[in-house]
């Protein structure tokens, strides 16, 4: 076998390409190479080729194109992750080795590189995850007990085992079909490090759901349970992301009960305000996403306005949020071991404190104030806005009842 067969066998793609390094030809694969030339007598020549591979770090101007092709190659291969593999682990070492040249890049170079870097920590995470992947027996019978579950709902029940079927858990019984809810929040023994939910929000309970809660914080929206319950069973130090409504945040009556339960076990110390149409199609309700860890109050609460991109006006099925959009706020983000020392008011970001939440009665709804109010007409705010104005005018007229009730018993005593 020749390296013309091997190239001829596996590289018939149009990626098999040389760049000059002074007056060596380097091969762009030899690495694979040196792995599928087990039979090849001129294997020394190969490794040779591959030795010279290294001195691309001194010419990183030269190694610019072959950065971009492996980059394209990894993209388009998608049915043969041998491949796929190669490329990524090709792509990663000249990225790593362009990083440490940078100041012999241009500056449309320079852009390009920041713009790889969220890419290749999705192929960097490719490869750990890879570590993870079930190889023997063993792993296969360890993976048949690690999926849990419980759904309300009887089709969805029905589908989401038939999915864990064809996917090789054989007999998907961890996966219950009940109520989350449907056990008293006092019986609760088990305690998690790590709670990450989007919990439904807009509907309601059956009746006697709210009594497996305590008496001052029943209520049957399904969101305000899944809250309390999180914070029940999160360990000391656990950490949450919840996401949850515009209404629990502005909420009153039992939501402003939760909310101080929130911030008095925990740190709630981020809050990301997202845009409209997240979850469209199925629904149009802005959301945000909660921050906290368990164990310490809070003091202050950063809120950070996550924006459209550029050019987008709303969010739908065919064009979704994507998690690149998320590289701002990863920056921003700092460490909570040091209190996220590093975090500095933008025009997205602004702190809040704990006594100013009090304050405001332990409203969330705090608008940005980098920028100016915006009049919305999207109707899904307009009802929250009507819905919540209705229940100013419930709670003063019960106010103004019990006041007129008092007055009324203290006359009749009086005669």
């Amino acid at each position: 076998m020749s390296i013309n067969d091997i190239w001829s066998e596996h590289f018939s793609d149009g990626y098999i390409s040389f760049f000059d390094v002074g007056t060596t030809k380097v091969c762009t694969h030899c690495h694979f190479l040196i792995h599928k030339c087990n039979e090849f007598e001129s294997l020394g020549a190969v490794e040779n080729q591959y030795d010279n591979f290294n001195s691309v770090v001194e010419h990183p101007r030269l190694a610019w194109p072959k950065l971009q092709d492996w980059m394209i190659a990894y993209r388009a291969e998608s049915s043969d992750m041998q491949f796929k593999s190669f490329y990524g682990e090709q792509a990663m070492w000249m990225y790593n080795q362009l990083k440490y040249k940078a100041n012999q890049l241009t500056d449309s170079e320079l852009v390009e590189l920041d713009f790889y870097s969220v890419e290749f920590n999705s192929i960097e995470n490719y490869f750990t995850e890879k570590a993870n992947y079930v190889k023997s027996g063993d792993d296969y019978q360890i993976l048949q007990k690690q999926i849990h579950g419980v759904e309300k709902k009887q089709l969805p029940h029905l589908l989401c085992t038939t999915n864990m079927m064809l996917h090789g858990i054989e007999v998907p019984v961890q996966v219950k079909h009940g109520n989350t809810l449907n056990k008293p929040l006092s019986s609760w023994d088990d305690q998690v490090d790590v709670i990450i939910t989007n919990p439904p929000f807009g509907g309601t309970e059956e009746d006697g759901i709210e009594k497996n809660f305590p008496s001052d914080m029943q209520t049957r929206e399904t969101a305000d349970l899944f809250l309390q319950l999180i914070i029940e069973v999160l360990n000391t130090k656990g950490r949450a992301a919840v996401v949850l409504p515009d209404g629990t945040l502005f909420g009153e009556g039992v939501k402003t009960k939760i909310k101080k339960l929130l911030v008095e076990e925990c740190n709630l110390h981020t809050i990301v305000r997202l845009p409209n149409g997240v979850f469209n199609p199925y629904t149009g309700i802005k959301t945000n996403i909660l921050f906290f860890t368990k164990g310490t109050p809070t003091k202050d609460v950063w809120f950070y306005e996550h924006p459209y991109p550029a050019g987008v006006k709303n969010y739908n099925k065919t064009k979704p949020m994507k998690f690149e959009e998320f590289k701002t706020e990863l920056e921003w983000w700092g460490n909570e071991a040091d209190g996220f020392a590093s975090r500095t008011e933008t025009e997205q970001a602004w702190k809040v404190s704990i006594d100013d939440i009090i304050a405001r009665n332990y409203n969330l709804d705090i608008k940005n104030p980098h920028v100016g109010e915006v009049i919305s007409h999207d109707p899904q705010e307009l009802l929250a806005d009507y819905t919540k104005q209705q229940a100013d005018i419930q709670a003063l007229r019960d106010q103004l009842k019990g006041i007129l009730s008092e007055a009324l018993s203290k006359a009749t005593e009086g005669k």
